[in-house]
């Protein structure tokens, strides 16, 4: 299943000792409702690259769906020592 919730976390500490982090739960639901119409028109576009690729249209969706099914559970992290940013889909 596509993940359907992310959640950022964002530290930053500032010089004088204090900062502040942030939390942030992010619905992806939104996203890919907003993505669906936009993939429903590019959906011929896609067919006929794929035809024109020599690549089968529907063995390529179900491996654009597998890698977007396995995007669950990914951690992003970059820290730095002023700040931190985390991803969790």
């Amino acid at each position: 299943m596509i993940p359907l919730v992310a959640t950022v976390r964002v530290r930053v500490r500032h010089e004088d000792g204090g900062g502040f982090r942030l939390w942030l739960p992010v619905p992806l639901v939104i996203l890919w409702l907003l993505l669906l119409p936009i993939a429903v028109v590019l959906l011929p576009v896609f067919v006929i690259a794929c035809l024109a690729a020599r690549l089968r249209p529907l063995r390529t969706l179900s491996a654009l769906w597998s890698v977007l099914s396995a995007l669950g559970g990914t951690d992003v992290a970059l820290e730095h020592r002023e700040a931190s940013f985390h991803i969790h889909l």
